[in-house]
Parts: structure tokens; C-alpha cells; sequence
């Protein structure tokens, strides 16, 4: 299993038929827990053009999700920040820590 400090650097996600590395930035705090997969280069940036958005963050999910057992990752919709955006899903966090 890989570490969280691991995933924070960057990533090999491969879309659709393509694989395009990803630089992976975390802006953890008490409001914002996103983490942010940049794309590398221009060329992985030319890489993504014409693949929907969506399918992107599907992705960048899968990865991410298939990192971790026991934290699972959500998308963050409407985000107007550079690269995908995805966070931690807290409501199983939240359930463990109030039994």
C-alpha cells in the first residue's frame, strides 16, 4: 500500500487509452480538504485535450481510491481551480469518531 506522502507528489493516471502524469498537490485544512492533480507537462496537458472532464476526475478517483482502504476519495464538483479536484469523504471519519 502506498503512503499518503507518496501520492502527494505526482501520479501516473491513465484515461481512457492514455496515460499522462499528473503532479498531485494537497491543500489540507479545517475548511478545504482538496487534493489537486495538475498535469505534469504541456505534453500530458495535450495528452488530456478532447477527453471529457468527467471521465478525468473518474480516473484521477479510481487511482486514488484504489491507494487507500480505509479513506475514500469524492469529486469536487464545480471547482474553478487549476487541474481536478477531488477530497476526502469524512462522513465515514465522522461516524467512527462519534460512536
Amino acid at each position: 500500500m502506498i503512503k499518503l506522502q507518496n501520492i502527494l507528489n505526482e501520479a501516473n493516471i491513465k484515461v481512457n487509452n492514455v496515460t499522462a502524469n499528473f503532479r498531485v498537490i494537497a491543500t489540507p485544512t479545517s475548511l478545504n480538504n482538496m487534493i489537486r492533480f495538475i498535469a505534469a507537462s504541456s505534453k500530458d496537458l495535450d495528452k488530456l485535450d478532447g477527453i471529457h472532464r468527467d471521465d478525468i476526475v473518474e480516473a484521477i478517483l479510481e487511482y486514488a481510491n484504489k491507494q487507500f482502504r480505509e479513506i475514500k476519495f469524492l469529486p469536487v464538483r464545480y471547482d474553478q481551480g487549476a487541474g481536478y479536484a477531488i477530497k476526502i469523504d469524512l462522513e465515514p471519519i465522522m461516524k467512527k469518531l462519534n460512536k
